[in-house]
């Protein structure tokens, strides 16, 4: 058999010519990208109250929005930092939940809250892997 595909050079060289061809058609038609496209099934809720301290921040903004959203369907874990002025919780969800989905809950649960006076209204923000960067470099010297 291998006789017979050696003895018709013109099939073989077209062949070749074929896959080369479509080889390199296939090959420009690959989309370049620095990470590939990954959804982190994360949420963060930031709450703004200017000149509040961490306590009251806890108080007023954290715990009440961590009393809403903690029953949100496909929430794996709850983590919240209060700062001055600032409250960030940030959700976990299981992997393959529809995390369009997923905001929208949280924003139905959240616009229940009562907020204080003062505060800003909650926003609710995704995690974007290719908005970081891909390296970080710091230049240090011991000269003076």
């Amino acid at each position: 058999m291998f006789e017979q595909i050696v003895g018709r050079p013109v099939a073989v060289f077209m062949l070749s010519v074929a896959f080369c061809l479509f080889g390199v058609l296939a090959y420009q038609e690959l989309p370049i990208a620095l990470m590939p496209p990954l959804d982190y099934p994360t949420l963060t809720i930031q709450a703004v109250m200017e000149g509040a301290a961490p306590e009251e921040i806890e108080i007023e903004l954290t715990q009440k929005i961590e009393e809403r959203v903690s029953t949100v369907e496909g929430l794996i874990s709850l983590s919240s930092a209060s700062r001055p002025g600032l409250c960030e919780i940030k959700l976990e969800f299981r992997w393959g939940e529809d995390l369009n989905s997923a905001v929208q809950r949280v924003l139905e649960r959240i616009d229940r809250i009562e907020l204080p006076k003062g505060a800003d209204p909650p926003q609710v923000l995704r995690y974007d892997p290719t908005l970081e960067p891909l390296m970080i470099l710091s230049l240090t010297s011991d000269d003076t």
